[in-house]
C-alpha cells in the first residue's frame, strides 16, 4: 500500500471512510485474514484503489484472506494461481462464493 494518510478518500459520502487512517487499512488486512470484509471497506478500497498496489500477473498460491487487486483488462486469468478451483456442475465454470451465500 502506497502512503497517503491524510488524502480525502473518494466516495467517502457512501462508505464512510474519510481518510486512509479513518479505513485503517493495516487493520482491515489483518481482520481479512479471519473474515469476508464488509461491502463499505470493499467500496472504500475500489474507490481508492490508486493508493493501493494493483497486480500484474496472478499471485502463485495466495495464503487464505489474502486480498489481491488486479485490473481485468491488464489480467484475464487471474484465476491460474496455483490452486485448482471447484467447477459448477456442468464442468466448464468456476463455482462463485456468493453463489452459495445466497
Amino acid at each position: 500500500m502506497e502512503d497517503g494518510g491524510c488524502a480525502r478518500l473518494v466516495g467517502a459520502e457512501i462508505h464512510g471512510f474519510h481518510t486512509l487512517q479513518d479505513l485503517d487499512v493495516k487493520n482491515m488486512l489483518e481482520e481479512a485474514k479471519s473474515r469476508w470484509l464488509r461491502p463499505n471497506e470493499i467500496h472504500a478500497i475500489l474507490c481508492n484503489h490508486r493508493y493501493f498496489s494493483i497486480q500484474a500477473k496472478p499471485v502463485n498460491m495466495p495464503k487464505s484472506g489474502t486480498i489481491v487487486l488486479f485490473d481485468r483488462k491488464m489480467l484475464r486469468n487471474f484465476r491460474k494461481d496455483g490452486y485448482n478451483w471447484k467447477k459448477k456442475k456442468d464442468g466448464k465454470t468456476i463455482k462463485e462464493a456468493h453463489e452459495h451465500l445466497k
